[in-house]
Order: structure tokens, then C-alpha cells, then sequence
């Protein structure tokens, strides 16, 4: 293998390792009592009962990411991904209030 091409592979192997990005970023959850007529999705009320469950009601992302990383929800995403795909809707719905 050439010089070229092995510091364009090794060039490669560092950018994937890096792919994605920080998992957790600088954020706090407000913990808001919502509307309890709204309609949500079975996986929706296991994240606000994981939530709720919590003594605070102001979290930091990574107190969130810590609680979803235990918990189980029976599906083959983890359940940050599941938390992360509906927390804009948990947040329009007025359940949390990201603060900063």
C-alpha cells in the first residue's frame, strides 16, 4: 500500500470516530404539568412516566440521558433515541420546557 493511500485510510478512520457528534448537550428540562385530555403515544407516556418519577423538576440533559440509559421499554431503539424522537412534540404538547 502506497503512503498516500494509507494516510488517506488513516484520515478516514479518525473522521469516522468522531461522526455524531456529543450525545448530551448543555441543556435543562423543565418538568411541566401538561394537558391531561391531549392523545399521546404509548411510548410518549413511558418517557413522562420515567420523567415524572424524578423528585426535581428542572433536569440537565445528562441527568435525562442517565435515566433513559436504565430504562427499558421493550423495543429494539434505546430509549434516548425514543425520548429524543418525541421531545419535541412532549415539549409543543407543553409536558417539558427546554430551558437552555
Amino acid at each position: 500500500m502506497t503512503k498516500i493511500r494509507e494516510e488517506v485510510l488513516n484520515k478516514i478512520r479518525e473522521s469516522s470516530v468522531k461522526k455524531g457528534g456529543s450525545r448530551v448537550k448543555n441543556r435543562t428540562y423543565k418538568i411541566l404539568d401538561g394537558d391531561a385530555t391531549v392523545r399521546l403515544a404509548p411510548q410518549q407516556v413511558k418517557c413522562l412516566e420515567i420523567l415524572y418519577a424524578q423528585d426535581k423538576n428542572e433536569l440537565s440533559e445528562q441527568e435525562v440521558f442517565d435515566l433513559f440509559s436504565v430504562a427499558d421499554m421493550n423495543t429494539k431503539q434505546t430509549a434516548w433515541k425514543i425520548f429524543q424522537y418525541y421531545r419535541k412534540d412532549l415539549c409543543d404538547k407543553g409536558f417539558i420546557e427546554i430551558v437552555g
